[in-house]
């Protein structure tokens, strides 16, 4: 055994490296396109064996439907794509993971009223309730990248850095979507360094009634760099929040639950005598399609506050009443 696992390490770490990969270059490019469904660019191609069987490509462009514009729908400096098993004996490249290096991805909302990922979405169910291998869609992981938003050609000056995210594709008719997702919300014109981290996981359904259901987190940040997210400006305030919420329904009436908790929340002119903390539960509705978001607390004494806001990925429109009691 150890003789065996010996050799197939040294094949592995000195022999692979001098295969030409290019070879499977069109079967690779094929892979991708049909799973992707759009046209794929690949730079440099390396054959790996560890720590599954796989390749490595490098400098990939995804190119857009026409639909959506012009610009790529993903550029990403590396890409790990591995194989499945079977690809071993029936010689034909099959994908089982694609793993996306620091990638940039735009997300486009034509004048239709349509996203450009979600023909992906439905490319995803439709494979997912086929029982033909070659049908077969793969998982997905994003490491370090960036998510830009889009509406026509007009770019919005948010965005999201650092994204990490664990997709995993549905497998049966139910059409179940299971993701893991984090990245630190931004804006192109203020750095937000001192941004805490967004982190979700749970499940979407896709369909004619799309639904979602996710566990949020939001890392403690200062609430300046909060409302400069928000606002541009922080206004003089200090202090920090945090945040848990569940988030339950169809998209277009998703059910919010959570808590707020913030500490030591002051005027840029006024220290603190002690620290203090508050924790306040709310709850709402969130219309994702309609970018309609209402929030209010409840059962907190010593705040009450309201939160409607509107086009919040494009030209926001935030509508907020806060009552801290004495």
């Amino acid at each position: 055994v150890l003789f065996w696992a010996t050799t197939f390490v040294v094949f592995a770490g000195f022999v692979v490296p001098l295969i030409h990969a290019n070879r499977f270059r069109t079967q690779i490019q094929t892979a991708l396109e049909q799973a992707l469904g759009r046209p794929v660019e690949i730079g440099e191609i390396t054959l790996r064996l560890l720590p599954a069987p796989g390749f490595q490509l490098e400098n990939v462009i995804v190119a857009e439907d026409p639909a959506f514009g012009t610009e790529h729908f993903a550029y990403m400096t590396a890409m790990t794509a591995r194989l499945r098993l079977r690809t071993l004996w029936t010689g034909q490249v099959q994908l089982a993971s694609l793993l996306l290096v620091e990638p940039s991805l735009n997300l486009v909302k034509n004048a239709a009223g349509r996203w450009n990922f979600e023909a992906l979405l439905e490319r995803g169910v439709g494979r997912g309730r086929r029982g033909d291998p070659q049908a077969y869609f793969p998982y997905i992981g994003i490491d370090d990248g960036r998510v830009n938003f889009k509406f026509g050609d007009q770019k919005s000056l948010f965005h999201v850095r650092e994204v990490e995210a664990a997709i995993s594709p549905p497998r049966d008719a139910g059409g179940r979507w299971w993701m893991r997702l984090g990245g630190q919300p931004a804006r192109t014109d203020h750095v937000l360094s001192g941004m805490g981290r967004v982190r979700a996981q749970g499940s979407l359904v896709t369909g004619a009634q799309p639904a979602i259901q996710f566990e949020v987190g939001l890392e403690e940040s200062a609430m300046s760099y909060l409302l400069r997210l928000a606002r541009g400006t922080d206004y003089g305030v200090h202090g920090t929040l945090a945040a848990r919420l569940r988030l339950s329904g169809e998209l277009s009436r998703v059910r919010v639950e959570g808590t707020l908790e913030a500490g030591d929340v002051h005027r840029w002119d006024i220290h603190p005598g002690q620290e203090s903390r508050l924790q306040a539960p709310f709850r709402g509705e969130w219309d994702v399609p309609g970018q309609k978001l209402a929030l209010e607390t409840t059962g907190a004494k010593a705040l009450r506050a309201r939160l409607r806001v509107e086009s919040y990925l494009s030209r926001p429109q935030w509508n907020v009443t806060v009552e801290l009691a004495e």
